[in-house]
């Protein structure tokens, strides 16, 4: 991943309020309707299952990608940043929906350990 620019949540959080197209303070645009930051606006940056919070957003885009996107993460005890990610509660494979009522903040390895298992 290449990182384009770093936000705040707080940021992040005051440009999805604005009506229109969501506009960082360097002028970068981003969907303030993705599921990801919805989740992470109504629901908390916090994993649900460790309880590691997501403190930074990152504008990021892969080599071949032209168009970054905005990903959260977190420290952990070792100082590395951990991507934060938007859990199926009751998980899509199940016939959980993709609705925010359906969703939880989780770090990825806690993510990658639930699987597609019922919490």
């Amino acid at each position: 991943m290449i990182r384009v620019a770093e936000y705040s949540v707080d940021v992040v959080f005051a440009a999805m309020e604005t009506t229109g197209k969501a506009v960082l303070p360097d002028g970068l645009t981003f969907r303030r309707r993705s599921g990801r930051l919805v989740l992470f606006k109504a629901k908390g940056t916090t994993c649900v299952t460790c309880g590691i919070e997501g403190n930074v957003f990152i504008m990021e885009t892969h080599s071949a990608d032209i168009t970054p996107h905005l990903n959260l993460y977190a420290l952990n005890d070792k100082g590395d940043r951990v991507l934060m990610t938007k859990d199926h509660i009751i998980p899509k494979s199940k016939g959980g929906p993709n609705t925010l009522a359906n969703y939880n903040t989780m770090c990825m390895p806690c993510n990658s350990k639930k699987a597609d298992n019922l919490v």
